[in-house]
């Protein structure tokens, strides 16, 4: 089981290898488990999911804004993993949402869709160590 402590500090670890390569500026934040479903709702690709009744493994989210923030909360990492590594790959994910924001032509489930294409080939092509996670 990971503490808040210990999900805020694997991100702070992503954050860094990533920026390795690419620098991206955005705040991680841990969130409650009622204000991160609260943001989560408000994305067209999740309201899809959720109208569908597609079971969702949503592990972070990425609040687009005049600063960038990426959500977490240990609650749903717990549920999702008991390896940091697939921690890591969640905010790598999200890390890249970030960094291809420039990409997104909109708010609608089309263009989420597309982001999360150009986040998936992003990791295969420059993170493939943690592409494994999301298979």
């Amino acid at each position: 089981m990971f503490s808040k402590k210990q999900v805020k500090s694997l991100a702070n670890e992503a954050h860094i290898e990533f920026s390795k390569k690419h620098k991206v500026f955005c705040q991680i934040s841990m969130v409650s488990l009622d204000k991160f479903w609260k943001l989560a709702k408000k994305s067209p690709l999740i309201k899809d999911e959720i109208k569908r009744k597609i079971p969702l493994k949503v592990g972070a989210l990425v609040v687009h804004g005049e600063e960038e923030l990426i959500c977490l909360n240990e609650d749903i990492m717990n549920n999702l993993t008991d390896n940091p590594e697939f921690v890591k790959a969640i905010v790598f994910h999200e890390l890249c949402h970030v960094f291809l924001k420039n990409k997104v032509m909109g708010r609608d489930l089309k263009e989420e869709v597309k982001s999360e294409n150009r986040v998936d080939l992003m990791m295969k092509e420059e993170f493939p160590k943690y592409v494994k996670y999301f298979v």
